[in-house]
């Protein structure tokens, strides 16, 4: 007798809880709520308008959040405010344990299969994505001092320190890993030739 599967947890969009936690951080319109997803989140989670602003409409409707027009300046801009219903639900998020992250690493797949193609291509890529990585630390390294400025006071601070903290180890990481690989992928062509 087969055992009755238990049927898969439906997830909801993680979008809702971006946006919950931005709300809770600060009042903002969907363009505000897209440039702070850019200038911090944005390292390690990407929201399009596309998933945004449907979004928004879904957590109002459901009464998770408040918009209110401000007509300061020459346009009415919607600004959005995160209820108590709203707080609710992003704090009952925030006890569950993260799903599985999906990873899908282009560099790698290409790598994996790099007996097919010619190693200076492979090397190209390579040395591509070190000169991205290396912008990407040094963006971690403003970021790293504008946080100093930021009161000690304000409670968000070490959290935003220690996410920090992971990409700065990420990012070391990868430089060293593409430095490795640099090398032996260089120190093979050299034997060819």
């Amino acid at each position: 007798m087969k055992e009755k599967q238990k049927p898969a947890r439906k997830s909801k969009s993680k979008t809702r809880f971006a946006i919950l936690g931005i709300l809770s951080q600060k009042e903002c319109s969907g363009y505000e709520m897209k440039k702070f997803i850019e200038n911090s989140i944005g390292f390690f989670w990407q929201e399009s308008f596309g998933q945004i602003y449907p979004t928004l409409k879904i957590l109002e409707s459901e009464g998770k959040i408040k918009t209110i027009e401000d007509n300061a300046g020459d346009k009415t801009r919607l600004i959005h405010k995160i209820t108590k219903s709203g707080r609710a639900e992003l704090k009952a998020w925030l006890t569950i344990q993260p799903e599985p992250e999906v990873i899908r690493n282009e560099l790698l797949l290409k790598l994996f299969f790099g007996s097919e193609a010619q190693e200076n291509d492979i090397l190209n890529h390579l040395k591509s994505e070190r000169e991205k990585a290396l912008k990407v630390f040094g963006k971690y390294q403003n970021i790293d001092s504008s946080l100093k400025s930021v009161n000690p006071e304000n409670i968000n601070k070490k959290f935003w320190q220690i996410t920090l903290s992971y990409g700065v180890h990420a990012a070391r990481a990868e430089l060293k890993w593409l430095d490795e690989t640099i090398s032996i992928l260089e120190r093979e062509l050299t034997k060819s030739d």
